[in-house]
Order: C-alpha cells, then sequence, then structure tokens
C-alpha cells in the first residue's frame, strides 16, 4: 500500500473562516466572471463571498458547489488536500469502517486535547 503525501496549502491568499471558494474555483479554472455567469449573480457578489467580505448561506453554498461541480462540504478543505472519501474510494467496506473509527477516536482525541489547553 503507498502512502498518499498530504500536500499543505500553498496560496497567497488566506481563506475567509476555513471557506475555500477562490481555491476551489481556481482549482477548476474557471474565472470569477465565468462562476458569476453560471449562478446568475453579479461578478461582485461572487467576488465579496471570496473576500468574505459577504457570507454565503447554506442554499448559495450548494449553488457555488454545484457551478463547480463539487460537494458543498469540500469548500471547508483546500483542494490540494484529499477528502477522506477520495483516500477511501475503492476499499472493502469493513476496511472504511476500521479508518472511519480511527479517524473518529483520533478526532475526539484532539478536542479534548485543544479542550484541555483552553
Amino acid at each position: 500500500m503507498t502512502a498518499t503525501k498530504l500536500q499543505s496549502p500553498q496560496s497567497q491568499h488566506q481563506p475567509v473562516d476555513g471557506f475555500y471558494l477562490r481555491e476551489w474555483r481556481r482549482a477548476k479554472k474557471v474565472t470569477l466572471e465565468a462562476l458569476a455567469d453560471r449562478l446568475g449573480m453579479h461578478v461582485t457578489s461572487v467576488g465579496n463571498y471570496e473576500t468574505g467580505k459577504r457570507e454565503p448561506g447554506a442554499a448559495t453554498i450548494i449553488r457555488l458547489a454545484q457551478a463547480l461541480e463539487i460537494s458543498p462540504g469540500d469548500f471547508f478543505r483546500h483542494p490540494n488536500v484529499p477528502s477522506l472519501d477520495g483516500l477511501v474510494a475503492g476499499l472493502p467496506e469493513t476496511d472504511r469502517a476500521v479508518i472511519a473509527e480511527t479517524v473518529q477516536a483520533l478526532a475526539t482525541s484532539y478536542r479534548t486535547r485543544i479542550r484541555q489547553n483552553d
């Protein structure tokens, strides 16, 4: 089994509260104007979502994701970081269940440590 190397996000733009709209748009090679056109929105509105001047609601996040052909949840990870689903795709269900349990335990442990440091 080959290990997948996680690439660190390299971007001059910092995501707004962990929302990687600009990075996904660029990864999909879509201009701001083309994305706005696909959504029937003004380019300034989409630009405001990218810069954090406006916060998209759930319905807008879904529309943005559809326009870029990604999952809405993908906006909350950098395009260079693989999704857990992508990493386990093709594995038997039993292996996927073990991996999911392991990730859940790691996340719980991490949250506990964070709370202890607060």
